[in-house]
């Protein structure tokens, strides 16, 4: 999965509160697996990345090829899942990370994320 930059949003952003996103994974096992890296979660647990952040340009677009991915609204989230294995768990990227936001794609890209909640389907659309 790459992250598209928003040519209109291309600094690196430091979070300066806690920001709420959505992210779909797996579930096997008891834990919570991301369908692209196969990073593992668990609920309340800071993962933290060394990204690099290294912008690469194809085709005219800059895009970032490591980074922990969310999406910024659960409708997003819920419109890329691409199976119907996919859960959809509710996260935060904590005050003090860095990320990039695309408000085109509704997308972040960030160094720390923590998986808070599993979100039921019946309310997922929101």
């Amino acid at each position: 999965m790459c992250f598209y930059v928003d040519e209109n949003h291309t600094d690196l952003r430091i979070a300066k509160k806690d920001i709420t996103c959505y992210k779909y994974m797996y579930f096997r096992g008891k834990k919570w697996i991301t369908p692209y890296q196969a990073f593992i979660y668990e609920p309340g647990i800071l993962v933290t990345v060394n990204t690099g952040w290294r912008a690469l340009n194809k085709r005219g677009c800059s895009q970032i090829n490591k980074g922990l991915h969310s999406h910024s609204t659960r409708k997003e989230a819920v419109h890329n899942m691409d199976s119907s294995e996919h859960i959809l768990i509710e996260c935060i990227i904590p005050k003090g990370a860095k990320y990039f936001y695309s408000k085109e794609n509704e997308e972040y890209v960030s160094n720390q994320l923590i998986a808070v909640k599993r979100i039921p389907k019946r309310i997922r659309k929101k």
